[in-house]
């Protein structure tokens, strides 16, 4: 009487499965569209150590973060949860996956100088001058990629998960940068984050 009622099989099925949707579901994540981007520094450093903005770290611990801070759902999730029986419980039916990615990708990222400074005997930088060669970025601060790199990978901004970028050149000493963000969406939005600043140190 219990496995015509399809009692066994499902208790089976869900046991076995890892996720809270049953076995085999299929899922079509809602879209969302960017908004906002926010960009802030960050410290990496082994005792994690708060950021302190009066201080001058080391070129290769100090980062800008950059976030998708908020998004806009631009579609509906639409559901196909295979193998459904009608004795699954309607909560199985209502599973959703939960993340938000955006739909643009990052197309652009300059960084513009803001301020002339020597950062060493060989290395100027000018006022106005594009200084985004000088950067390379990284998701998981293992691997850093040049921007150029960067932006060929076609990222996609995922709720709360940064990308972080920093200063690639060793200065010859306490160099004070400031210079402009410039990021371009695929879908043509621009944000532009003016007068960041690294201080940084040999």
């Amino acid at each position: 009487m219990l496995t015509f009622m399809g009692v066994i099989p499902i208790t089976s099925c869900v046991d076995q499965c890892d996720g809270p949707c049953g076995c085999f579901p299929v899922f079509e994540a809602e879209e969302h569209s960017i908004t906002q981007l926010t960009i802030e520094p960050v410290f990496r450093h082994a005792q994690s150590q708060p950021f302190n903005p009066e201080m001058f770290y080391f070129y290769q611990t100090l980062y800008l973060g950059i976030l998708a801070s908020d998004f806009r759902q631009v579609s509906e999730k639409t559901e196909n949860i295979a193998h459904r029986s009608g004795f699954f419980p309607s909560a199985l039916a209502n599973c959703s996956s939960g993340e938000i990615v955006s739909i643009e990708t990052l197309n652009g990222l300059k960084v513009i100088n803001r301020t002339a400074i020597q950062i060493t005997e060989d290395i100027f930088l000018a006022e106005g001058e594009d200084i985004t060669d000088k950067f390379v970025a990284t998701t998981n601060f293992q691997q850093m990629v040049s921007i150029e790199d960067f932006l060929k990978r076609g990222h996609r901004f995922q709720e709360k998960v940064r990308f972080h970028i920093r200063f690639n050149q060793k200065p010859r000493s306490n160099s004070d940068l400031v210079f402009d963000v410039i990021l371009e969406l695929s879908n043509g939005n621009s944000f532009t984050f003016r007068s960041q600043r690294l201080k940084i140190s040999p």
